[in-house]
């Protein structure tokens, strides 16, 4: 007997069929699988299949796109596919995966015992026909934390760090952030430090303010919490301290032999403080 093929029930030959025509309709199911989450830059791997309600496979060509815009044709082989695609925009990629040109063979139509001979549908999109999966992609941006600071510092002197978030990427520094967002701890041995925070949401920069009160090392630490696209990060940084020079005076008075004289002794450090 004959054959009429169609896609998704669209052909001009459905309407000219005649009373004791079989007709076949392939409805396409594009299948999308992408990766969950990856680092912006990195590569996103996309497969699937493409197969109609009886198993027969689509072969011929797609393209895929991004967030509606088109990335690259690829290629679909016996029902098939994979390739890849550079991840440059951070945030929900949301991939879909449209055919174009190419075709069915029918080798299974469903029906028990059937041998008609349906041959090869040849599929020929417009953008008329819904031909089309879709998967989501979460892109994210890894980060890293720069902490600048004199090495040594001194003891009982005011020091300044700067600290900032930055793109692990491409060394950018990430400005859409709060002065909450990066937790900063500065310690001196176990004994935690007061220290002055400024954020210049303008710069991206930290600015803290701190005085050492010992000889024991300083160790600075800033964290970043995951948040949005941006990655987690932490960093430490340990400096030495290095005592304050000091300097000291006697004065005393004149007294005769065998008398008795006040001496002072003034101890300083090089900012005038007494020690």
């Amino acid at each position: 007997s004959n054959g009429t093929l169609a896609i998704d029930g669209t052909s001009p030959l459905l309407e000219n069929a005649k009373a004791d025509t079989t007709v076949y309709v392939s409805n396409l199911t594009v299948t999308v699988e992408a990766n969950e989450t990856v680092n912006i830059t990195d590569t996103v791997t996309v497969s699937g299949t493409v197969l109609d309600q009886n198993g027969n496979k689509y072969t011929g060509k797609a393209n895929l796109t991004v967030n509606g815009t088109f990335i690259k044709e690829i290629d679909v082989v016996d029902g098939e596919y994979e390739d890849t695609y550079p991840a440059t925009l951070a945030g929900l990629n949301n991939v879909t995966v449209t055919l174009t040109t190419g075709s069915v063979t029918v080798e299974e139509s469903g029906i028990p015992d059937d041998e008609t001979d349906y041959g090869v549908i040849t599929v020929d999109n417009d953008g008329t026909l819904d031909l089309s999966g879709s998967d989501t992609v979460w892109v994210t941006i890894p980060t890293e934390i720069p902490i600048t600071v004199d090495n040594p510092l001194t003891a009982h002197e005011e020091a300044t760090a700067t600290i900032t978030l930055t793109n692990k990427t491409d060394g950018t520094v990430i400005k859409d952030i709060t002065k909450d967002d990066v937790v900063i701890v500065v310690k001196q041995g176990e004994t935690e430090l007061d220290a002055t925070i400024e954020y210049n949401p303008e710069t991206g920069e930290f600015e803290v303010k701190f005085t050492p009160l010992t000889e024991d090392d300083v160790t600075i630490n800033a964290t970043f919490a995951a948040k949005d696209v941006y990655l987690a990060s932490n960093n430490d940084v340990s400096v030495g301290v290095v005592p304050i020079e000091t300097s000291i005076s006697v004065s005393g008075e004149n007294t005769t032999i065998n008398g008795t004289s006040d001496i002072t002794i003034n101890v300083k450090d090089d900012n005038n403080n007494p020690v």
